[in-house]
């Protein structure tokens, strides 16, 4: 390329970025990179391929303006793209900042291209880097802005036949209609882009969309399916030799365990998911799975080790700042003090979660410590204010499609009603949740709600229903070792 016709400004301490070359370089994690790079007027496009790491691409204009910053859910692999549509020549920064301050050191390979004045081109170009602004900014609102602008692009890109750049919308547009709990459309794009990928020999992004199915088939109550997903997801990743992918869909079958009443098995899952999570440096999902893992060991009867594993998850998340896994964990430690009888303190748990998550806009997650608050005060004895918080708890359930947060609200309501001395209005609430428990193959839940309906059935003096229904509840809960007592609340895990 002709040298450019202006005298060229460097910013201190940057390299020089020159269009057309493309630079390869190693990236520590927590640490950025600066680049200068002159540029004339028109479209340019920076495309950034991420190699174990994942970065965020920020492009600066000559006076130090902010142009825009850029982002997409690949992780550690895949490139971010972004079209800088340059009105005045001058020097243009761009820093590379990883994501992950504890992760893995990783390396990218990062150039800019002068593009052709093409209409349909630009418009494509355009969507995509509108897309993943909208998705660095990590509100539920921004995300559905985004689910637009991704529509946009994969229609562009699939008119001018660039399967690389439809299989990038395809992918990034299903994962974010998970983010806002789209789960039956994300499954859709999932098996769409699957096929994409299996064409492009694109083995990585192959195994990640199949962990992606996993995620959407659990959240849908396909328990079985999920289960066969992230197996086959694991298997991919390996063959792949992507160490972080395999840890990942690993860790996401000890959640299959947890769901399917196997706690001993979930514990060792989860185990050993977080020795293959620290081996890549994962350390926001080390603290998920150790959070888990503490879930798993009160659910056991075990809370001297469950509140090991919470104090652990709560120090990593603390240490990287991230606010929402930290409300997850407190959420599981309120259940855990709750069951031990610290009931005020659970209070105090389960208050600093709802104030994150009502400030992210998380109704899935409200639904779900509403819920657990409304269980403490069952226990002390408030029986209105018990009520009030599983109505909200159940409406935000009804509110965001969420059967599993429905099922847990319907038992509360069951026991608030039974508490109540209104034996037949419990029974259907319960048998409400029964139905939706067994329709999720959750068997725990289903374990614990037979339980309840079997004491409902005694107090409707039906002796060979209640045994029968106690049986069964207990049969369940010995196989999967778990305690035989009196149900606590639907805790989403992570």
């Amino acid at each position: 390329m002709a040298a450019l016709a202006f005298e060229a400004r460097a910013f201190t301490g940057s390299l020089t970025l020159r269009p057309g070359e493309p630079l390869e370089r190693p990236l520590e994690a927590g640490r950025s990179h600066t680049y200068d790079v002159a540029l004339t007027p028109g479209p340019w496009r920076f495309e950034l391929d991420q190699e174990d790491i994942d970065v965020v691409v920020e492009v600066s204009g000559p006076a130090d303006e902010s142009l825009l910053a850029v982002d997409s859910p690949f992780d550690r692999r895949g490139a971010e793209t972004a079209l800088v549509e340059v009105a005045a020549a001058g020097v243009h920064r761009v820093v590379v900042r990883s994501r992950e301050p504890t992760a893995t050191d990783g390396r990218y390979t990062i150039r800019v291209d002068r593009l052709p004045p093409e209409p349909r081109l630009l418009a494509a170009e355009r969507a995509m880097t509108e897309a993943s602004r909208l998705y660095l900014e990590g509100t539920p609102a921004a995300w559905r802005q985004a689910l637009d602008a991704y529509a946009r692009a994969r229609q562009a890109f699939d008119a001018l036949g660039r399967e690389h750049a439809v299989a990038r919308a395809l992918y990034t547009g299903a994962v974010v209609h998970r983010l806002v709990r789209e789960n039956a459309r994300a499954l859709e794009l999932d098996r769409e882009v699957l096929l994409l990928f299996r064409d492009l020999g694109d083995h990585v992004f192959l195994a990640n969309t199949v962990n992606e199915m996993g995620l959407n088939r659990w959240h849908l109550g396909e328990t079985a399916s999920a289960r066969s997903s992230f197996q086959r997801a694991a298997q991919l990743q390996r063959l792949a030799g992507h160490r972080w992918g395999e840890a990942v869909a690993s860790a996401n079958l000890c959640l299959m365990d947890l769901v399917e009443g196997d706690l001993r098995a979930g514990a060792r899952c989860y185990e050993d998911a977080v020795a293959l999570l620290n081996d890549v440096r994962a350390t926001d999902l080390a603290a998920t799975a150790l959070s888990n893992a503490g879930r798993a060991y009160d659910l056991m009867g075990e809370p001297g080790k469950a509140l090991a594993s919470y104090d652990e998850a709560l120090a990593r998340v603390r240490a990287l700042g991230d606010r929402v896994k930290e409300a997850r964990t407190l959420n599981n430690l309120g259940v855990l003090q709750r069951e031990t009888g610290e009931l005020q303190d659970a209070l105090t748990s389960f208050d600093q979660a709802l104030e994150v998550f009502q400030e992210a806009g998380d109704s899935r997650w409200q639904a779900t410590v509403l819920s657990n608050v409304g269980v403490v005060y069952r226990y002390l004895g408030q029986v209105e204010q018990a009520l009030v918080h599983f109505e909200q708890a159940l409406a935000l359930g009804r509110e965001v499609g969420n059967p599993r947060g429905e099922a847990a609200a319907q038992v509360n309501l069951g026991l608030i009603q039974r508490r109540l001395r209104r034996p037949r209005e419990a029974r259907d609430s319960l048998a409400r949740a029964l139905t939706a428990w067994r329709a999720l193959g959750d068997r725990r839940e289903e374990a614990l709600t037979l339980a309840h309906l079997g004491r409902v059935a005694m107090d409707l003096d039906d002796a060979s229903t209640s045994v029968d229904l106690l049986g069964q509840g207990a049969a369940i809960l010995g196989e999967s070792g778990d305690r035989f007592h009196e149900a606590c609340p639907f805790g989403k895990r992570a």
